[in-house]
């Protein structure tokens, strides 16, 4: 195989492993955590981030709750509900943890985890010389970037 047949293929293999990461961070926008209290008192749901997207009270139970008793029940439905997601994202991520700007914007989705994969930061110099400035990807990499 020639070196600029090489270069084409390993071009490839990146762009496909971005696409990749890309589809990985709409995966996970998608995520939500569920659950429901004892007695159906209390259901919530979550996004990926952890935040409160519904609460409902599928019956009256909720009504023949203290206050107290009620804030308890709801704070445990969140922290299971939020717990739910994070396994979800984790599940979905695996491996991919490596090069975010940090694990919590990660995991909330909030991370461009293809920010970090410009071809001139991966490549190496020699490269980079042989192909030269006229090279496809430049172009389109600092447009990306920006």
């Amino acid at each position: 195989m020639s070196f600029d047949a090489k270069i084409q293929e390993l071009m490839a293999d990146f762009q496909r492993q971005r696409e990749s990461l890309a589809e990985t961070q709409r995966r996970m926008r998608e995520i939500s955590g569920v659950a429901v209290a004892p007695r159906q008192a209390v259901k919530v749901a979550v996004n990926s981030n952890g935040e409160l997207t519904e609460i409902t009270f599928p019956t009256g139970a909720y009504k023949n709750m203290a206050p107290k008793e009620l804030a308890d029940v709801l704070l445990a439905v969140v922290g299971e509900a939020r717990a739910n997601a994070m396994k979800s994202v984790m599940e979905l991520v695996g491996g991919q943890l490596k090069g975010s700007d940090s694990i919590a914007e990660m995991l909330g989705g909030e991370a461009d985890l293809t920010k970090g994969l410009s071809v001139d930061s991966l490549m190496a110099p020699e490269v980079r010389e042989y192909l030269g400035p006229d090279a496809p990807f430049h172009e389109q990499t600092a447009k990306e970037d920006q």
